[in-house]
């Protein structure tokens, strides 16, 4: 389903004489995904929150109305997805089944009759039963008295006296990221591939959870909120770019010759 998103981003880049290696390199979007983009492509692209966010950055480029693009872009999908969505057809009633006593069992009728000697002999077996529990419990206080006050001491023993066992480290980093205001992320996992490739992440908009032993963070501004294995990483807010090495261990901050490009 064509939306019109594309050409509108075509004509737009076209009447501005902006080549695509040129809005490549002004955005740091590959070539690649702005050609998917214009041709409506969107599944050449990570994802969804990929797509919105190249989608508002390109759109800036080219001076249209970014929010507006996105928007577009949210209710083609809704209606796509609804289009593609068809009710399912209601499963048939089962029949009803004649239920009939099996072979050689009387009727109901004639078993109810035969429930007061059934229950006269049930309360017996209760009585009997009642009678040798008390005789074999009705022992002397002294015996085995210790053995249940013990075992309460011990649930009711304090938390610190009690033996803890040693709390694990993680091993690997789970690494969510909520950009404050739009903010330029690129972001390599312990194999060095990106994750988040370069791209301009819209205020509100959340990437991850990822998961690796390492990460390497270039942020161009410090408008994002970082939650490191559920503990949140403290992110000054500089103005200027700045990155981060995040491990299980600790975060530590990249000089400028360390930090990761996605070029």
């Amino acid at each position: 389903m064509n939306s019109g998103i594309g050409e509108s981003l075509r004509e737009a880049r076209t009447a501005r004489g902006i080549e695509l290696e040129d809005a490549e390199r002004q955005i740091r979007i590959r070539k690649r995904f702005l050609v998917a983009m214009e041709e409506e492509r969107w599944e050449v692209l990570p994802g969804a929150a990929y797509v919105r966010g190249f989608l508002h950055t390109y759109a800036e480029l080219l001076g249209l109305d970014a929010d507006a693009v996105v928007d577009e872009y949210r209710r083609s999908q809704r209606a796509q997805q609804g289009a593609e969505t068809e009710p399912e057809p209601a499963a048939p009633e089962a029949p009803a089944v004649e239920r009939r006593p099996a072979a050689g069992r009387p009727p109901i009728s004639d078993r109810t009759r035969s429930a007061p000697w059934v229950l006269a002999a049930a309360g017996v077996a209760a009585v009997l039963a009642i009678l040798l529990v008390l005789g074999i419990t009705g022992g002397s206080d002294d015996e085995g008295g210790e053995e249940p006050e013990r075992a309460a001491s011990e649930r009711t023993a304090p938390a610190g006296e009690r033996e803890q066992e040693p709390r694990e480290e993680p091993s690997r980093v789970k690494l969510e990221l909520t950009a404050t205001a739009d903010v330029w992320v690129c972001l390599l996992d312990d194999d060095g591939e990106p994750v988040v490739e370069g791209v301009t992440v819209p205020a509100g908009e959340a990437e991850g959870p990822f998961r690796a032993r390492r990460f390497d963070l270039t942020l161009g501004n410090g408008q994002v909120e970082v939650v490191a294995n559920g503990e949140p990483v403290e992110i000054p807010s500089p103005a200027d770019p700045i990155g981060y090495r995040i491990t299980p261990e600790r975060t530590r901050e990249l000089a400028e010759a360390e930090r990761p490009t996605c070029a």
